[in-house]
């Protein structure tokens, strides 16, 4: 393990000369690569593109989205009503896929979206691609960024800001260094920057990595107010979270039978909304029945925190989520490859699949803390 991490290593720096900074490089990368390469039946495979080409095309209709501002609260509708292209950079679809009983659960849909070009450098490194693509995951990549900034300016090479919070203590800061080379390569100029320390009148556009999806902190403002009076190019952006990846899309696609991928889910703030007491304490206990079989999480968060496995959760803490903002999502065990747990990661521009990896860990929820887990290639048979 620990030579295929140093052949990484080399391998990323020789690409990426931003990363000569990073003297600890291999320790943190160790648990986030593995050295394994999974199968998936390429059926498997066209049906999980089947699914986001669906999802894609249903969120952007315009007769879903007629539908969707008219529940939208006050707060959400200046999102929603935003000038902004009608994609983003770097989504990420995350499934679980059990090969024995052959089913298929999407899990999330995300923006803001880590670990593509250490993905990438992975499958150059050993020689694999994933489709038959004629292009480079890179290029593809390359091809999505430009395709952005040319539909909001063009002539004009625009200086990037690759924004995220406390990046100089974070552990994947190492790839924002990365996109720093990308773009270079691309004839841009850009930086990493802090949230706290970005001049927005400074840069054209916002490489935006922050997981405050809605730009609702105070720290966002700045951002939040020069994105929605079209000062800033920013992607991915707020409008495209709020169309495909707050969680309580993943309520209204299954509600839509937009595909048959969609797990079970409820938004727990929903379902008590306008009930009696009675009804809520009906509502209560027979969720509180069913717990075992439900995932719980924040509406709005990210990377498993705050989330729950209902065959573990205490009464005290149940009865605290029902009076948030949480999702209560079937459970659909991870299945295991190597003895390690797995999901699938599909990143995504628009309804393109330009990479994909599986996510192999020991545990609970997806993590980069489990030995000989991490990120691995998939092979399509």
């Amino acid at each position: 393990m620990a030579t295929f991490i140093s052949e990484f290593v080399d391998f990323c720096r020789e690409r990426y000369p931003a990363l000569a900074q990073f003297s600890d490089l291999g320790p943190r990368i160790e648990n986030t690569i593995s050295p394994e390469v999974m199968p998936l039946e390429r059926r498997v495979y066209e049906r999980i593109a089947s699914a986001i080409a669906k999802i894609y095309k249903f969120a952007h209709s315009p007769e879903w989205l007629a539908q969707l501002s008219s529940t939208l609260p006050p707060e959400l509708q200046t999102i929603f009503q935003a000038e902004a292209p009608p994609s983003s950079v770097l989504m990420a679809y995350d499934f679980h896929y059990d090969p024995n009983s052959d089913r298929l659960g999407l899990i999330e849909i995300n923006t803001n979206a880590s670990m593509f070009l250490p993905t990438a450098a992975l499958y150059e490194m050993r020689g694999l691609r994933l489709n038959d693509s004629p292009e480079s995951p890179i290029n593809q990549l390359k091809n999505s960024f430009e395709r952005e900034w040319s539909g909001y300016r063009q002539g004009q090479s625009p200086k990037v800001a690759i924004v995220d919070e406390d990046v100089l203590n974070q552990r994947m800061n190492f790839e924002f260094h990365m996109y720093k080379d990308l773009f270079h390569q691309m004839g841009w100029s850009a930086e990493v920057v802090d949230v706290a320390d970005l001049e927005v009148s400074n840069f054209d556009f916002v490489y935006n990595r922050f997981v405050d999806f809605y730009l609702a902190e105070p720290r966002s403002q700045k951002l939040r107010a020069a994105w929605l009076q079209n000062q800033v190019f920013l992607s991915p952006h707020p409008r495209e979270y709020l169309l495909l990846a707050d969680k309580e899309r993943l309520i209204d696609f299954y509600e839509h039978k937009v595909d048959e991928c969609f797990l079970e889910t409820q938004l727990l703030s929903r379902l008590f909304a306008g009930r009696t007491d009675l009804e809520k304490e009906q509502a209560t206990e027979d969720l509180w029945a069913r717990r075992k079989q439900l995932f719980f999480k924040p509406r709005n968060m990210y990377g498993g925190k705050a989330a729950f496995r209902g065959n573990s959760i205490s009464r005290r803490v149940f009865n605290d989520l029902i009076t948030k903002d949480f999702v209560a999502q079937e459970f659909q065990p991870a299945a295991e490859f190597n003895g390690r747990k797995f999901d699938l990661r599909f990143f995504v521009y628009q309804d393109e699949i330009q990479l994909a990896c599986a996510r192999l860990y020991t545990g609970q929820t997806t993590n980069f803390n489990s030995p000989g887990g991490g990120l691995a290639p998939l092979s399509l048979v």
